[in-house]
């Protein structure tokens, strides 16, 4: 049978298009053995807001909506988790499920998107969709990816990737369209700014650039074709306006959004030394895929106290300089490496510049990385074109391929690993000796296993020798001495002499609570332990670092130990100043309860109305359900008792004055 140059074009086309959705079976199988895996860091403190479960639609609206992860609430993505489970505690391998059909779902956007974008550059059709199925593989299986696939919190990151690729895949289709005069075209921009750059925001807020990424698909691939009034309207008030509004937010609240650098070990400065070494870390990563140094605990990074210390910090703001200025330069000439390079480090702008958020994080690479691989791609078309067709497609494709191969390997690796709790925190503690976080993480839970409790407190001992000012590890010592028996060489003495260095950690607040409950009323507790720890406590309340949520949670926790002694008027104080620093009504609530159950209902009744003008002041309270029904029912208990103790008052009374007469 003889088929023309189209049906052969079409033939490959087909082919490789089944060779990228054999690849998305080939994805599922490597990350199977992780679907397992446990709950990790913040995904509890996200999903505890299941409570009792989620079973109608005032419950459902009150969890997706009262999330305080970010300034927007994140609703979409809280909405998201209710399709792996409406209670808490739940099984994690259904919500690790969800996240890995999203990040095949992100595959398949990335195969369009990449084909969309070689077919701009005027390559061949079955050209492009060999290079996308490649791009697309090399993304779906790469190692990187891992943390935010079985990160369960991180579904956040993922659903911003997918409408921000939704968006960039609309913008391109619909300024296709209208270059080319066909209907449409600007209903298809129109959808990419609005839903989908919308819904990449309320999945995470820095889905925010996701207008960036297509202010620079506009200036490199579409800069020399025609603009329509309507359209010009669009793009600046759908594009430009928005991305101007959030520099505007920046510069007017900048003060406030660098406050919390007071509570990091770094400052501003640092930050902005150091995240240059931390991108080309990234590159490095995505270049040369490896199965060390990976996961959630960087904390040992090591900061940049200057341009030349280390010397790597001035040769990488040098290199950014470089890259940046060459994809200027090439955006005629090499449009792939240019939007690439642009799409990678403007991927970057917020959560790797000036924001004082953690210093390195895996997932900020999600959807950044594709730049990187289209830069390439494009190197690779260039060097084809230098020494021939033949030989440039088949450095292309072999080093590809190369890349599914290594990629498949160490994913699945790190998937096994990800599957086991204790595989995971030993792997992250023996491969970052130096991180505070992966020995307190790893010697807490060696300590909650009893055979392990000695280890377990050999590690914490160990680690705080590294860092000596971090109060939380001796308490967690003291923690599992109590809950196992087991001997350490602090006491409460010791930790009451740190106290004045204690700051805030990641991990305090628990290892904190858990000390309260064991040594103030719990399995430890006795006369001389319940005054050492209350004092300890309340001093961690004032800790360095310790305010807002955080510092109210400590406060509220310590006021129900006082009150669980029977000292209203220290529970009382602590949970008026707890209120200071998180402004909720169930403070208030429980206050009234408090107040009640000693019979000074009075006083009980002016704090439900301190309860109900908070519930009337809370955030977002269009869409947040009102808890004031809750508020009246205690309201209505109160006042019943006040009667009932109203009335037997004057039934004495009245006994009293018969026994007179």
């Amino acid at each position: 049978m003889n088929y023309s140059l189209s049906d052969r074009s079409l033939l490959k086309s087909a082919l490789y298009t089944v060779f990228f959705l054999a690849l998305l079976l080939v994805v599922s199988v490597l990350y199977w053995p992780g679907l397992t895996g446990p709950f990790l860091l913040d995904d509890s403190v996200n999903l505890v807001a299941l409570g009792n479960g989620v079973t109608d639609w005032e419950s459902a609206f009150q969890f997706i909506f009262s999330n305080t992860s970010g300034k927007l609430g994140r609703p979409v993505s809280m909405a998201s988790f209710l399709l792996s489970d409406q209670y808490w505690p739940a099984p994690s391998y259904s919500f690790k499920y969800v996240n890995l059909m999203i990040h095949l779902l992100c595959g398949v956007l990335i195969f369009y998107l990449v084909y969309r974008l070689l077919l701009l550059v005027e390559t061949k059709p079955h050209s492009a969709c060999l290079i996308a199925a490649l791009v697309g593989g090399v993304w779906l299986i790469h190692p990187l990816n891992v943390s935010t696939v079985l990160y369960v919190i991180q579904r956040m990151t993922q659903l911003s990737a997918l409408f921000s690729l939704c968006a960039c895949i609309f913008y391109i289709v619909g300024r296709d369209r209208m270059q080319a005069n066909r209907k449409f075209g600007l209903l298809f921009v129109m959808l990419a700014i609005m839903p989908f750059s919308a819904l990449a925001v309320l999945s995470k807020e820095n889905g925010i650039l996701a207008l960036l990424f297509l202010l620079i698909i506009e200036w490199v691939f579409f800069q020399k074709n025609k603009r329509t009034a309507y359209f010009k309207v669009i793009y600046f008030s759908g594009v430009i306006f928005p991305l101007l509004i959030l520099v505007g937010y920046f510069v007017i609240n900048m003060d406030s959004l660098l406050r919390p650098y007071e509570n990091r070990e770094f400052t501003l400065q640092h930050r902005l030394l150091t995240e240059p070494r931390i991108l080309f870390d990234y590159i490095g990563y995505i270049l040369a895929p490896r199965s060390y140094g990976s996961g959630l605990m960087h904390d040992d990074f090591v900061v940049s106290a200057s341009l030349l210390e280390p010397w790597t910090t001035l040769s990488a703001l040098v290199a950014i300089f470089v890259l940046v200025v060459a994809a200027f330069l090439t955006r005629v000439k090499a449009p792939l490496f240019s939007f690439g390079v642009l799409f990678f480090f403007g991927g970057h702008l917020l959560e790797s510049t000036f924001l004082p958020l953690e210093l390195y994080f895996e997932h900020r690479n999600y959807l950044p990385m594709v730049g990187v691989f289209l830069a390439l791609g494009q190197i690779f078309l260039l060097v084809g074109r230098l020494i021939g067709a033949p030989i440039g497609r088949f450095l292309l494709v072999g080093t590809f391929c190369l890349y599914l191969v290594a990629g498949s390997f160490l994913t699945h690796q790190s998937a096994r690993i990800w599957g086991d709790l204790f595989n995971l925190l030993t792997f992250w503690a023996t491969e970052h000796p130096d991180s505070l976080r992966a020995q307190r993480v790893y010697g807490q839970f060696l300590g909650n296993i009893p055979e392990w409790a000695d280890t377990g407190v050999r590690i914490l001992s160990k680690a705080h020798e590294k860092f000596p000012d971090d109060i939380s590890l001796p308490i967690a010592e003291l923690n599992i001495a109590c809950k196992h028996q087991v001997i350490t060489d602090k006491d409460m003495d010791y930790v009451i002499s740190r106290l004045d260095s204690a700051s805030y950690n990641g991990g305090l607040l628990t290892v904190t609570k858990n000390f309260g409950d064991f040594y103030i009323d719990g399995k430890c507790a006795s006369e001389e332990s319940r005054g050492k720890a209350l004092r300890i406590v309340e001093a961690l309340t004032d800790a360095s670092g310790m305010k807002g949520a955080q510092k109210a949670e400590l406060l509220f926790f310590l006021g129900e130990k006082y009150a669980g002694q029977g000292n209203l008027n220290a529970a009382m104080k602590l949970l008026d100043e707890a209120a200071l620093h998180q402004r909720i009504s169930v403070v208030h609530v429980r206050q009234a309860q408090y107040l009640a159950s000693a019979g000074l209902y009075d006083d009980a009744l002016e704090y439900i109305e301190k309860a109900y003008l908070l519930d009337e002041s809370r955030r977002r309270k269009r869409i947040v359900p009102s808890q004031a029904d809750t508020i009246k029912q205690l309201e209505m208990k109160i006042r019943a008792l006040k009667q009932m103790n109203h009335s037997a008052d004057n039934g004495t009374h009245e006994l009293i004055d018969n026994n007179t007469q």
